[in-house]
């Protein structure tokens, strides 16, 4: 979700098993946790909820299959490790798209 009327910015850095080891001094994870691992940790499961409609598609992108689709076409399960949980048993935060004041913002450059 991105604000259209203002300008902004996003960094995402991606990093390997070595970088993540040498930039937070811990090993990485092995596998990414699924629903059920958030379940039982008490991690919470973020629900983002905006009054905003989405963006509608293009025809380049009606196109795109989605992952689950390409993978029944070639014959693979998967994530067979995640499976479902209760959402009573999740510990859900809203998020919401109102505007926060300490919201960060690009600077001026």
């Amino acid at each position: 979700m991105w604000e259209l009327a203002q300008k902004s910015r996003t960094f995402v850095h991606l990093m390997n098993s070595m970088a993540w080891k040498q930039i937070t001094g811990e090993k990485p994870p092995t596998v990414p946790p699924t629903a059920k691992d958030y379940a039982s940790h008490g991690l919470p499961w973020f629900d983002y909820f905006s009054e905003t409609p989405a963006l509608s598609g293009t025809s380049e992108t009606d196109q795109i299959k989605s992952i689950s689709e390409v993978s029944k076409e070639k014959g693979f399960t998967i994530l067979p490790e995640n499976e479902s949980v209760d959402l009573d048993d999740l510990k859900v935060v809203g998020i919401h798209a109102a505007k926060r004041p300490n919201a960060v913002h690009d600077g001026e450059w």
